[in-house]
């Protein structure tokens, strides 16, 4: 019997004719640099989304002084500009333009937030939400002053009556979450680098002065995604969403502030440099009055 032999000519072994590209010697490089593609392309999409108009502040998007389409938008008024709509301050040097800085260095108050992106999504754990509308408010706080130097003060709460705080530009920074997707807290876990993520969009209005005096200064839209840091497996907290959502919130946040501080420039030392206190110290025992009331 002639023994069974191969053909010169027969086809490629089983498994290479599909993709012969990955059975050479260099297929294991080709892969490794197909999968270093697929995870940065999943990583920017865990960072990047696109802002969505809700309709929160009225009248689109589109005219906004836009540093980042994607990410974050602020739009600045003139300082004739009454709260409900005025012309927009012209570019002055930088893409997104300034506001007239009168002298006076800035004072933040940073009200509670709202949740204004529908029905409550954990409604048998109310704390969840609770969690999330303090992250926003305190990091609000924190990264504002991080962003503005001394003499700029940030309060959750003032009194007009406070000596500490006269020669201050008052600046309310209402903020309220408007949008989310809660992602996939199976992907974020077992996967990681950016699939499955959130994504957190909070969108508000700047209000300067206090009582009758109170004039709109600005609006803001930010959006950000973040899917956590699942650690390899270690960190199974990211298979729940107001997680996921707390990151997006902060990075969402430093954004922001890095933007203000850019259109919104501090101002100089106050009239009472003697009396300025502590920067950034909350002072319960002044911080009794709303600057939303």
């Amino acid at each position: 019997m002639t023994p069974h032999t191969t053909s010169a000519h027969a086809g490629p072994a089983r498994g290479t004719a599909r993709y012969p590209e990955l059975h050479g010697a260099d297929g294991p490089a080709r892969a490794g640099r197909l999968l270093a593609l697929l995870l940065g392309t999943m990583m920017l999409a865990g960072c990047v989304s696109t802002i969505r108009d809700t309709g929160t502040l009225g009248g689109g998007y589109e005219n906004f002084n836009a540093v980042d389409e994607r990410t974050v938008k602020v739009r600045l008024f003139d300082d004739g500009a009454a709260a409900g709509g005025a012309a927009e301050v012209s570019p002055t040097g930088n893409d997104a333009g300034t506001a007239s800085n009168d002298g006076r260095p800035l004072l933040f108050i940073v009200p509670e937030p709202e949740w204004k992106a529908g029905a409550d999504p954990w409604p048998d754990e109310p704390e969840r939400l609770e969690d999330l509308l303090f992250t926003v408010r305190e990091r609000l706080y924190r990264y504002l002053l991080r962003e503005y130097p001394h003499p700029a003060r940030v309060r959750y709460a003032w009194q007009e009556s406070d000596p500490r705080l006269r020669g201050y530009r008052v600046l309310t920074v209402h903020a309220a979450i408007t949008d989310y997707k809660q992602g996939n807290g199976f992907l974020r876990y077992v996967v990681g680098w950016g699939a499955g993520q959130t994504r957190f969009q909070l969108e508000g209005r700047i209000v300067e002065g206090h009582g009758a005096g109170r004039r709109l200064l600005g609006e803001y839209v930010v959006r950000r995604g973040h899917a956590g840091y699942a650690q390899n497996g270690l960190n199974p907290a990211v298979l729940r969403s107001d997680y996921a959502l707390r990151y997006a919130a902060e990075e969402a946040i430093g954004l922001l502030t890095a933007e203000l501080a850019v259109v919104l420039p501090p101002g100089d030392v106050p009239a009472e440099p003697e009396d300025r206190g502590t920067r950034g110290s909350p002072a319960p025992e002044i911080a009794t009055q709303s600057a939303a009331e």
